[in-house]
């Protein structure tokens, strides 16, 4: 239920956004003093001024301004779940939640967990090899809580995610996404994961793989393990 300060927050933060956007109407900025003006609006997390700004800017497409994304979750408030979860509708960008998984675990995983809690994409990122926000969260390395999230989302597994977690992840990530409940791309060739768990030489990733090749050959379904839904 919505408070009374939190719908009046709202209002004023509504207030806020139809002024910006008639001053912006009257008198036009260049490119750069928008540019620096957005920044200085994301440093100050002022949420509603973000949104007038990309309202009326909108080839300020994140996809072309990594700098804006860099200044977003270098300021992120992780109290904020809405300024979390600015973002674009563009299924071929590579927005917040894959930048913010890109990054090293200590930097991000507060904030994956904001942006996951809080309705961010989990397809964000586009598609292709070596795309996505779950690619990058297991290239790099994030935590098994955060990629469990994405897979309890049903974010498909990829050639491209399952070969990278043959190559990169630890046993109890690999396990994870090697569950019978994950939904597997059916580009993902069985007896190239086997392959590529050879060329690791680690024993543990190996078993892993050897007996998920060998549950999938027989078509056999079990209960996930590693996250709830």
């Amino acid at each position: 239920m919505t408070s009374e300060g939190d719908q009046t927050s709202t209002g004023h933060g509504r207030l806020q956004e139809k002024y910006m956007l008639g001053l912006l109407s009257k008198y036009p900025l260049d490119q750069k003093s928008k540019e620096q003006l957005l920044e200085k609006v994301v440093a100050t997390k002022q949420i509603d001024m973000v949104n007038a700004l990309l309202y009326e800017e909108p080839q300020y497409s994140l996809m072309r301004s990594q700098w804006l994304v860099a200044a977003v979750l270098k300021h992120l408030d992780p109290t904020e779940p809405r300024f979390a979860c600015i973002s674009v509708d563009d299924s071929h960008t590579r927005c917040f939640l894959t930048e913010a998984c890109a990054r090293l675990p200590v930097q991000s995983a507060q904030v994956l967990h904001v942006l996951l809690d809080n309705g961010a994409d989990v397809h964000d990122g586009g598609f292709g090899p070596d795309t996505g926000a779950l690619w990058a969260s297991i290239r790099g390395q994030q935590p098994l809580d955060i990629v469990g999230k994405f897979l309890a989302r049903n974010v498909p597994v990829s050639r491209s995610c399952a070969l990278v977690v043959i190559r990169h992840a630890d046993a109890a990530v690999a396990r994870c996404v090697l569950d019978d409940k994950v939904e597997i791309n059916s580009q993902v060739s069985v007896e190239e994961c086997v392959e590529e768990a050879k060329k690791r030489e680690d024993a543990e990733i190996n078993a892993i793989v050897q007996s998920w090749a060998r549950r999938r050959a027989r078509g056999v379904k079990v209960a996930g393990l590693c996250y709830k839904g």
